[in-house]
């Protein structure tokens, strides 16, 4: 169990390097961090936090990054994802709803499009029932600083040309769960992402009550807390209309 400390310097670091794509130093911590105690201490913590496997060190720099099991713990330990409406989001989202209200296919690709430039992710989404695809954002996650790797660039390529298929065996599989909240899978807890890549994925249900299945792909550094938000106004959206 982290204490209290720890706590906060694992959500300020992966805050920080979500940000930043730059591993976070403890001298960073401490000048931004709002902290009341030195980076020699912080330093410490780092150590803790190190050896608890939250957090590594990516080659000689003094910065650590988060792991996967810090993202998990972030997730499920730090965040809160109730509230925090985005009044702009929320009043394109009505715009988009309203300005495409009486055809499924337009606003099934309106909502896809803007969560992929919202989130700068790949979006993948489909039409339950009706088998009917789109894929967006692909550019904006290829411009993520991960993927400046060529290596990197590669596993997207080989994931993105097999997308179709997997996802749509992985949201039948998921269909039979009722999916109340959005669902978080970082690199390997999910079987068909590769390692340095991460999702969220919920449902919608369009004013029409056709469903739809959404899923935000991105870095494993992707902002999760403003993408879930942006999700859970959609759907408050939807519910009210």
């Amino acid at each position: 169990m982290l204490t209290q400390r720890q706590n906060l310097i694992l959500e300020r670091l992966i805050g920080g390097y979500i940000k930043s794509a730059e591993p976070i130093s403890s001298k960073y911590l401490a000048d931004f961090g709002d902290f009341e105690c030195s980076p020699a201490t912080i330093r410490n913590e780092f150590s803790a936090l190190t050896d608890g496997g939250y957090i590594e060190q990516p080659h000689t720099s003094a910065g650590r990054i988060p792991t996967q099991k810090g993202y998990r713990y972030y997730i499920n330990e730090l965040i809160d994802f109730k509230g925090n409406e985005n009044g702009k989001s929320s009043k394109i989202v009505q715009k988009l709803i309203e300005r495409n209200s009486n055809d499924v296919q337009a606003l099934f690709s309106a909502l896809t499009d803007f969560m992929a430039q919202t989130t700068h992710s790949l979006v993948f989404s489909e039409l339950v029932g009706l088998f009917q695809q789109k894929t967006s954002g692909l550019s904006e996650l290829i411009n993520q600083p991960e993927f400046n790797n060529i290596e990197n660039l590669r596993q997207v390529a080989r994931f993105v040309d097999k997308l179709e298929h997997r996802w749509r065996v992985f949201f039948e599989e998921i269909s039979d769960e009722k999916i109340k909240r959005s669902r978080v899978f970082i690199g390997s807890e999910h079987p068909f992402l590769e390692k340095n890549v991460s999702s969220i994925v919920d449902t919608f249900e369009l004013p029409s009550r056709q469903k739809v299945f959404i899923s935000v792909i991105g870095p494993n550094r992707m902002d999760y807390e403003s993408t879930i938000h942006l999700f859970n106004n959609i759907k408050k959206i939807l519910e009210e209309i």
